[in-house]
């Protein structure tokens, strides 16, 4: 929130937004979704969290159509492509306890409440004030427990992990909030998906894992569905970050 603060506020108020009551909405709805899935890393075996927490785009379907009769999109046969691919990247096995499964879900539900509301308040406000409020709503709902058993980075090593995750998770929220403006909540948190096939690939290129059957399969799943659900759609609109 200060690195944007820094940026983008020294003209004005960045916090001037439209439509507070959905920017507040992602902002609580993405925190408790972050905090959900964290408690279930801890819980069950990441891949089992991850299968069940990338059922998020069914969610936002759910939840766009119910709050803002957002029209449920015709392309559901490559949703499903889409989360068989990431179930064959991630060798799908449901493990672990009840508990952290359902932390997953949970996770998942507040995921799409959060994408749903991203889209609509992206009608009328710039990604950069749709991740402020996520980060204010993150530092509020996070400001007591970190009181509580405040720790900090331990090393120079630790510092830059953490100055790596600010940096990426910043350019990826703006370019999500964004992306926003031109997809369905549907169709946006069906893309999202893709992230699977990329941490697969940096883990591929950094870490030296081997390159399995596993993820030449399951990423050409997610490929071809995310060329299947963009066929023809040029977007077109307004691209300002910050109105």
């Amino acid at each position: 929130m200060g690195i944007l603060m820094l940026i983008f506020g020294w003209r004005s108020n960045p916090f001037s937004g439209h439509n507070h009551k959905f920017l507040m909405l992602r902002g609580v709805a993405g925190s408790l979704s972050f905090l959900a899935v964290v408690i279930a890393f801890r819980l069950i075996p990441i891949s089992t969290a991850l299968v069940l927490f990338y059922v998020f785009p069914a969610f936002a379907a759910l939840f766009s159509t119910l709050l803002f009769k957002e029209k449920l999109t015709k392309d559901l046969l490559w949703a499903v492509v889409t989360l068989g691919g990431a179930a064959v990247i991630l060798e799908a096995r449901l493990e672990g306890g009840l508990l952290g499964q359902v932390m997953s879900l949970v996770g998942a539900a507040f995921a799409g409440v959060a994408l749903a509301a991203v889209k609509k308040a992206r009608e009328t406000n710039g990604p950069v004030i749709i991740y402020l409020y996520f980060c204010l709503a993150g530092a509020v709902i996070s400001f007591l427990p970190f009181v509580a058993d405040p720790q900090l980075p331990a090393s120079a090593y630790d510092w830059f992990i953490v100055a790596g995750i600010v940096t990426t998770s910043l350019i990826a929220q703006l370019l999500m909030n964004q992306g926003f403006h031109y997809c369905g909540s549907f169709e946006g948190g069906l893309l999202l998906t893709s992230e699977v096939l990329f941490v697969a690939v940096w883990g591929i290129i950094f870490l030296q894992e081997p390159v399995t059957w596993q993820f030449l399969a399951g990423g050409t799943m997610i490929l071809v569905s995310i060329i299947a659900l963009n066929r023809g759609r040029f977007p077109a609109g307004n691209s300002s970050l910050t109105s």
